[in-house]
């Protein structure tokens, strides 16, 4: 790597906020487990639904403009490339199928 002029910058251990973005991610991740866990112990097929739930939510969040007016098109989420679909675990009921 060093003949490529490749060179590794590293954030400093203990200063989270030299990571910025992720580092925001990782505070929404916390907060939304705890929400949905709600300070309980849980087994592990709980806590994989918990981070499943988490994750869908997170990756639910819109990359791009938010539009106001209803005709105009869907922002692009991160499950839209993960999944082909924004947000894929809603149910039946609350999707609206006319968009």
């Amino acid at each position: 790597m060093a003949k490529r002029g490749i060179e590794w910058h590293f954030s400093p251990p203990v200063a989270p906020n030299f990571g910025g973005s992720w580092e925001r991610l990782i505070q929404s991740a916390k907060s939304a487990l705890r929400i949905i866990l709600d300070g309980r112990t849980v087994f592990n097929e709980i806590l994989q639904s918990a981070l499943v739930g988490a994750a869908t939510l997170m990756n639910g969040r819109p990359l791009e403009y938010v539009p106001i007016e209803a005709q105009d098109p869907i922002p692009l989420t991160p499950n839209d490339f993960l999944l082909l679909e924004a947000y894929p675990n809603d149910p039946l009921d609350v999707i609206d199928l006319s968009r």
